[in-house]
């Protein structure tokens, strides 16, 4: 992902006063630096090597950090916790068998909610979309 959507997020850390620690900064890299929804273990798995002393507890605490400041947003699957680096306003597509999330954009979707809370005078300040379903390599799986 490019350097500015991470220099953007340690910009809006130090905005709202918190303290860009090596761990605060590695964990958000972590996530902003790829383009799965990766869970606080995986988060944890993949900084340990390079943060030995950190916990899960400390990966956690950033994360839900990340995402009250709207760095991240959380992803609820059916098994886990996922979090979202994509800003943009996007579909998710969650698997309810290998909770799998995948980011899709449809201008029309988000077009249709724009004109709902324009038509009742709501403003809005977020969004997350979210279809629940089954992926393509979990259908035969379920069936």
């Amino acid at each position: 992902m490019p350097e500015g959507r991470v220099d953007k997020a340690y910009a809006r850390l130090r905005k709202l006063g918190l303290r860009l620690t090596p761990q605060r900064m590695a964990i958000a890299k972590c996530v902003l630096d790829i383009d799965t929804h990766p869970t606080a273990e995986e988060v944890y798995h993949k900084i340990r090597p390079d943060y030995p002393t950190i916990s899960l507890a400390t990966v956690y605490s950033t994360l839900d950090t990340l995402v009250r400041a709207g760095v991240l947003q959380a992803v609820s699957t059916r098994e886990v916790v996922r979090y979202d680096a994509n800003a943009s306003e996007h579909i998710n597509l969650i698997c309810l068998n290998c909770s799998k999330v995948l980011d899709v954009a449809d201008d029309v979707v988000v077009g249709v909610a724009k004109g709902k809370a324009a038509k009742y005078g709501f403003h809005i300040v977020g969004q997350q979309f979210m279809v629940y379903g089954y992926c393509e390599d979990c259908q035969a799986e379920v069936s």
